[in-house]
């Protein structure tokens, strides 16, 4: 996912809940098991964290906004009038695991 992020590619929440749950990077879950990359990014020890991007629809000269709703027919912005979001784990998403209490090892890991 890093390699894809550097190359300019946005993940919206959905498709990093997606990859949580189909496996990716289970291997550095606590005993292989899925878990959320959204909360623990690449796993224990890991530098990565998440940033929050706001994007809105453009309008087309009309003034009706674009049907497709890709990335391209969007404007980034800074914020949303009434967007407040409050998915869980979004205090940790914004943490990298190795500034999380353990590292961001499982709660019943053994030093």
């Amino acid at each position: 996912m890093m390699n894809r992020t550097t190359n300019g590619v946005v993940y919206r929440k959905e498709d990093i809940d997606m990859a949580s749950f189909s496996g990716v990077n289970n291997e550095f879950g606590h005993k292989g098991q899925n878990y959320s990359l959204f909360e623990f990014k690449g796993g224990v020890n890991c530098g990565h964290f998440w940033s929050e991007n706001l994007y809105r629809l453009k309008s087309k000269t009309d003034g009706t906004l674009y049907e497709d709703k890709a990335l391209s027919s969007s404007q980034q912005v800074d914020s949303i009038d009434g967007y407040n979001p409050t998915p869980k784990g979004l205090d940790n998403a914004k943490k990298a695991p190795i500034d999380m209490p353990n590292n961001g090892h499982h709660p019943d890991y053994n030093k």
